[in-house]
């Protein structure tokens, strides 16, 4: 039977000697397993580029990027779904994750800058577009749509964009993104 290894890392080098929170960040890693075949995945990265993210929020989230780009194989698609008042369709048609693509895709994300208001309506609507678009395409591929915000919605109701028929994953980034924005709510329920 494999093991699986939890690392955690703290440092507090102060030591106070009061309760207090402290954000942690924990590493799990799971046993290799022998490779097995998988169904492609098409991704659709909805980046909030709002001027909310920025500094270190921006910074998290375009690391988690290049995370994501490293595990996309050549038979997985992606698409890319900047937003901040509106949503930057440019790169929201799936394309296959060649070595390429990858690369452009992570020089993409790294030139986005945080500006505008929030509009995660705007961007999830074109997200869900693209995955219910690629139904006549999809030849057993899994779709997901990873969105990316810290939830601090001011312009557009994310809450409104149909997301029955497509897997959305939500990430929040900053310490205190707001999980409780009602696109949150409704995305973890699919």
């Amino acid at each position: 039977m494999a093991k699986l290894v939890v690392t955690a890392t703290y440092s507090n080098k102060a030591a106070p000697l009061k309760a207090h929170e402290q954000t942690v960040m924990v590493k799990v890693t799971a046993p290799v397993t022998a490779k097995k075949d998988t169904a492609p995945l098409d991704v659709v990265l909805v980046l909030d580029t709002s001027g909310s993210m920025a500094g270190d929020k921006i910074s998290k989230m375009k690391a988690a990027m290049e995370k994501i780009l490293e595990k996309l194989g050549r038979r997985d698609r992606l698409a890319i779904v900047p937003f901040s008042s509106e949503a930057v369709e440019s790169k929201a048609r799936p394309q296959y994750t060649s070595t390429q693509v990858k690369a452009d895709s992570n020089a993409f994300i790294h030139k986005l800058k945080a500006e505008g208001k929030t509009n995660i309506r705007a961007g999830l609507q074109v997200a869900v577009k693209v995955l219910l678009d690629r139904f006549t395409d999809k030849q057993g591929r899994t779709g997901v749509i990873f969105l990316m915000s810290d939830g601090k919605q001011n312009h557009g109701d994310a809450g409104k964009v149909d997301v029955s028929e497509v897997n959305v994953q939500t990430f929040g980034f900053g310490e205190k993104h707001d999980s409780k924005v009602r696109y949150m709510q409704l995305c973890s329920t699919t």
